[in-house]
This record gives structure tokens, sequence and C-alpha cells, in this order.
């Protein structure tokens, strides 16, 4: 009987305890639950809670914990108790502690398991730890300046970063009121803080200039359990560098808005979505459109209101859209540009042509598009005459050449018939007495000749630039040759004595580069004084971008003031009885130099032979 009195008490014991008490097997199968358990978890009735294990209500690592332990206390062993998570049967977390032991329930063996409640103690616990992680972090934080104060404001703590700025050791500042050691403008600032912080419970925050530096601080309130403020706590990060940074970049963007707004250049920004954000006073000039009726209008709306279907077909929407897509969505490189150029229609009708590039702007949420876009309208106008002009002059040339070619195929049919009847007389009247007879003819014979040679050489001038071969690789030592067999007379005759460096292959027309080599090097021939054999001496030098050639002889030399005419059409220094010629030579040798984009020119002085030099751009 007193066993079963002393059961029917343990019973009721573990029946009105507050505690949750759970019995289980060692599978886990609930064999007994208290009301206090039921409650706890939720359960209707103790049938319920018998229907699932004992570890059902724990997260799967816990259970896991759960069945090692319940082995553990099977052999005898002691175990500590536990802090877990509790998952409540309306989905709710809560903190447990599980006091687990052996015991005999209903002659079998099994697990007594306690578990008590402890989210609000857990909860203090935190806060306590927080409260007392949060002090430490700010008094030893290297880069802070921390106080913690009560709430009159007298000092509890202070780290060293901080009692650097009132001047003073950190120990020789406890108890004090830091009131009383700032200036009286500061102190109204940071009390007015101070006492916000205080009524609010919440942290405040602000800048403040102190001593010619600027900082960062925080007023953050220490509350007690039941929400009352208790101390507070003062940071101070020096961000000086920060505002000097944030000034310049304010003054680095007020110059570039200025630049923006005073460019007579449209200047177009939009958002990552294609959308205009900013359209500076040269957009409002070239399109007629004003920021106002623009901004916030995807690009590719304003810009297919106003192109011509000659710039973007019959759907410039359409058009544009995909081009638009295209700038958003391409390839990751922030550094591409795209250029157009194309017309518009203002408001007002007038057809403008304009060039633009476009160009990506990277972001925190993606590329934004900004793009610079320029009225070329004069320009084209200008260009389109220019190119009217170079059409006219074309066809000037091309009409003048086929008219000194008519000429001077017309001239030499009655020029020949000249120089042919003169050359009769003159055989026929060779026992004339009168002597004056055979010169006027011989006049005349000499003078048909000089104009069929000259019409000649014109219409070879006038071919040089119209009519010209296209240009192909030309190797240099073979014009030159070519020029030295078409002279080969006029060598061996004077016995001239021609050497040269070696030449390179250069690009343009062959038939006229050796044209320029026969002519310079028959003057050399030409213009040698009596007695002397002509030397010439060919040399090469390179330069940036092009080959520059001497031809350098030991003639007569030409005076430094006819330097600039020796190039001009028709000009001579000479009288044709003591050196025959037409005068257009050197003319020849000049046009095509310019047509092969090089130049010419001369170097001499009288009775010391003369260098002419001439450029060619290399292959």
């Amino acid at each position: 009987m007193p066993d079963e009195k002393e059961n029917l008490n343990y019973k009721a014991l573990i029946e009105h305890s507050s505690d949750a008490i759970v019995v289980h097997d060692l599978e886990g199968k609930v064999l007994y639950a208290n009301p206090a358990a039921l409650a706890l978890v939720g359960d209707a009735s103790l049938e319920e809670a018998m229907k699932k294990s004992a570890f059902a209500h724990l997260p799967d690592n816990i259970a896991e914990i759960g069945h090692r332990d319940s082995k553990k206390l099977m052999e005898g062993q002691s175990l500590p108790p536990l802090i877990a998570p509790l998952f409540l049967t309306n989905g709710k977390r809560i903190e447990v502690e599980v006091h687990a032991n052996f015991v005999h329930f209903r002659d079998r063996p099994a697990v007594q398991v306690h578990i008590r409640d402890i989210t609000h103690r857990k909860r203090i616990d935190d806060i306590l730890k927080d409260k007392f992680a949060t002090e430490r972090a700010l008094l030893n934080s290297p880069i802070e300046m921390a106080v913690l104060l009560d709430v009159n404001g007298n000092i509890l703590n202070i780290n060293d970063n901080f009692a650097a700025i009132l001047g003073k050791p950190s120990q020789d500042l406890l108890g004090l009121c830091i009131w009383d050691l700032m200036p009286a403008d500061v102190t109204a600032v940071r009390r007015d803080f101070f006492h916000k912080a205080i009524h609010s419970n919440q942290p405040v925050r602000f800048e403040e200039k102190y001593e010619n530096k600027w900082y960062d601080s925080l007023i953050y309130p220490i509350l007690s359990n039941q929400g009352k403020v208790l101390q507070l706590a003062i940071t101070a990060r020096d961000i000086t560098e920060r505002i000097r940074f944030e000034e310049a970049l304010r003054e680095r963007e007020g110059e570039i808005q200025n630049l923006i707004d005073h460019s007579r250049d449209g200047i177009v920004i939009t958002d990552e979505k294609g959308r205009i954000t900013r359209w500076n006073k040269g957009a409002e000039i070239i399109t007629g459109l004003a920021a106002t009726d623009v901004t916030g209008i995807p690009a590719w709306e304003v810009q297919a209101c106003n192109v011509t279907t000659e710039w973007a077909g019959s759907d410039p929407l359409s058009w544009y859209r995909t081009l638009w897509s295209r700038l958003l969505s391409e390839s990751n490189d922030t550094h591409f540009t795209r250029l157009f150029d194309g017309q518009i229609r203002t408001p007002k009708g007038d057809i403008k042509y304009i060039e633009q590039s476009v160009f990506r702007i990277p972001g925190q949420r993606g590329f934004r598009i900004g793009a610079i876009f320029r009225d070329v309208t004069d320009r084209k106008r200008e260009e389109r005459k220019l190119k009217e002009f170079a059409d006219n002059l074309k066809r000037s040339n091309e009409d003048l050449e086929l008219f000194v070619n008519i000429a001077a195929h017309d001239l030499q049919e009655p020029l020949r018939g000249i120089v042919a009847y003169s050359q009769l007389l003159i055989n026929r009247c060779k026992d004339e007495k009168d002597p004056l007879i055979g010169k006027y003819l011989k006049v005349i014979e000499t003078s048909g000749l000089q104009m069929s040679r000259l019409l000649d050489d014109l219409r070879i001038y006038s071919r040089v630039r119209v009519r010209g071969n296209q240009f192909n690789p030309v190797d240099m030592e073979k014009a030159l040759s070519t020029a030295q067999n078409n002279l080969e007379l006029a060598i061996r005759e004077t016995r001239a004595v021609i050497i040269h460096d070696p030449l390179p292959v250069v690009h343009g027309d062959a038939m006229q580069i050796t044209q320029v080599f026969q002519n310079l090097i028959d003057n050399a021939i030409k213009f040698c004084g009596e007695e002397i054999v002509p030397e010439i001496h060919i040399s090469l030098e390179s330069r940036e971008g092009a080959w520059q050639f001497a031809i350098k002889d030991n003639g007569i030399g030409i005076p430094e003031k006819y330097h600039h005419k020796v190039f001009v059409l028709f000009e001579r220094l000479h009288s044709r009885d003591t050196y025959p010629g037409t005068g257009l030579g050197l003319a020849l040798c000049k046009s095509i130099i310019e047509r092969h984009g090089g130049r010419i020119w001369v170097e001499s002085e009288f009775g010391k032979g003369s260098t002419f030099y001439f450029t060619l751009p290399k292959a």
C-alpha cells in the first residue's frame, strides 16, 4: 500500500507540474505526456500526442541527438541539459531547456524528459549580451570615437580616441559631464540630439563640424527591459576626407553640368530602360524639342517622331526600337561607341543633317545610354557644293583634255605641211643669191618643229591627272633603267656618268614615274657646262611615311631667285638657241609627283650644280 500511495503522489505531482514532462521509449514513441506538455506543444489530448514521435517537434539534427542520447541513458550515463528550439503545433518556435533521465515506466525501460520554456529568459540574455558586446565594440573600436553616458550626460566610460578630442586622458574624464567639456555651440546641437534619442528611444544620427573636422555621429540609447533609457552611447567617425571628396565631386559635377548646359552639341542621357533623363539646351536648339517635352519618354519614341524616312525607312518607330534594344542589351563591353548620321525633321518642318555618337554609361542597375549629336547641315551643304564643284571641274578638265588633244591633232596637220614645204623651199633655194630667203625659210622650219614638240608636250601634260594609269607596285630600279634606255643616245654622246643608291618599290603609275626620272636626267645632261662630262647621282633617304629621292648633277646651277619659277608651265630661264626645249619638262614632273601625293623642289647655286628632290609615299 505505501508503494501504491507513493505512486499516486508522484503521479499527482507530475500531473500538476508547471514543467512539461514527456515519457518515451527507446524508439521515441510517446508513452505519457502531462497536461503542461500537451498545452506547451498544442496537442488536444494524450491520445493525439501518443500518435507522434517524441521528437516530432524538434529539428532533425536535434532529433538525431535525442535518439543517440536515449541509448546513452539506458547505458547508465548522465547527460547535461540541452538548449534547443521547439516547433509548436501552430507553427510558432520557442526555445526550451531539456533535462532527460532514465526511468522504468509500467515495468519497461523509458526516458523521462522535463521541458521548460526559456524563450523569455534567453531573449533577456541575448539583449544583455548585445548590450555588453555593443559597449565593448564601441569602446574598443580602433576607428571609432566612443563615449558611454548616463541620462544626465555624465561620462561612464570613454575610449582614448574620444578622450583625445576632449584633450584629457580617458581616466580623468570619468564622472564628468560631457556638456561642460565642449564649446557652447557644439553642446547646444548635441544636447538637442541627445534629448531626441531619450524621448524617442531611437538612435539619432547626424553630421557635425568640430575644430575644422567633420564627424559622422550616432547617439544610441541603451534600454532596460521595461523600455526605459538607462545609458546612451555616442560614437563619432572622422569623415573629413569624405566631405572634401563630396565637395570636390559636387564642384566637378557643376563644371560638367556647366559644359553640358553651354554645349552647342546636343547631349542626351537615358536611364537603364532607355527613358530620357537629360536633354541639354543644345539638343533643344537642334531638334526644336524642349527638355520638358521629352524627359521620361523612351528615346526611340522621341527619335522616331522627328527622323526622316530617308534615314529610318517607312517605319521609324520599329527601326529605332530595334536599334535601342540592341544598344541596351549588346555585349558587356562598356567602352563601345556607335556612330550614326542622317536627317531629322524639326517640329517647324526644317530638315537638318546630324552626326551622332552613342555610348554606354555603366551603372549599378545596368547600362544607361549617352548620345552626343551635332548639327552638320551647313557642312553637308558645303560638301554638296564642293562635290558639285569637283564634278564640274572634272568635266571641265575632261573637256579641256579633249580640246587639247583635238587641237594638238588638228594643228599638227597644217604644221607638218608648213615644215615640209619650208624644207622643200630650202632645198630649191640653195642657189638663191639672196641669203635672207634661206634664213627666213629656216626660221619657218624651226618654228614649225618647235610648235609640233610644244603641242606634243602639252597633250602629255593634260593627260597626267585625267588619263593616268591605275596605281600599282612600281620597282623604282626598273623605272630608272627604262628612263636611261630612253636617253641612251644623249648619255652616249655626252659620256654622262649616272650612279644610284638601291631604290625601293613604291605604289604609283610606272609610266609617269619613268617620265619624272627621264625629264630630270635629261635636264641634268642638257644644262651641263661645255667640255664638262655630266655626273649624276641618284640617292635615297627614308622619311616618316615617305621616300625622299635626290638627283644631283654638276651642271651650271640655278640662281636662287629663279628656284620658284622652274616648275611653272612654259617658264624658261634660257633662250631656245642656247638650251632647246618647250619649258614643260619640270612642270610635268611637278604634276606627276603631286598626283602621287608627294612634293618636288630644287636646291641649287649658280655654277655649283643642282639637286632636285621629290618624295613618294611608302608602299
